[in-house]
């Protein structure tokens, strides 16, 4: 089985294990997955091949997720995105 941390051919992506928090982070301040893209200088088609075969990666996302949703949930609440 292909190491999923290795690009085609075996060469290394540009993945590290610290994009994780960033992601979590980004998304709890509304930013979406493509503000990490642009930070990191991936595409997306990348990010959701590393969501897709590196677990800690995927979590991550899921996470990211619902802090994105704790977000913008949040702000209606409180009466709108101002």
């Amino acid at each position: 089985m292909q190491d999923p941390r290795k690009g085609k051919g075996g060469r290394p992506t540009k993945y590290k294990s610290e994009y994780c928090s960033r992601l979590i982070e980004l998304c709890s301040q509304g930013l979406s997955r493509r503000a990490l893209c642009a930070e990191i200088g991936i595409c997306t088609d990348t990010f959701y091949e590393w969501v897709k075969t590196i677990p800690e990666f995927s979590v991550a996302y899921k996470k990211g997720e619902a802090a994105a949703a704790h977000f913008y949930e949040s702000k209606m609440l409180d009466g709108g995105l101002s």
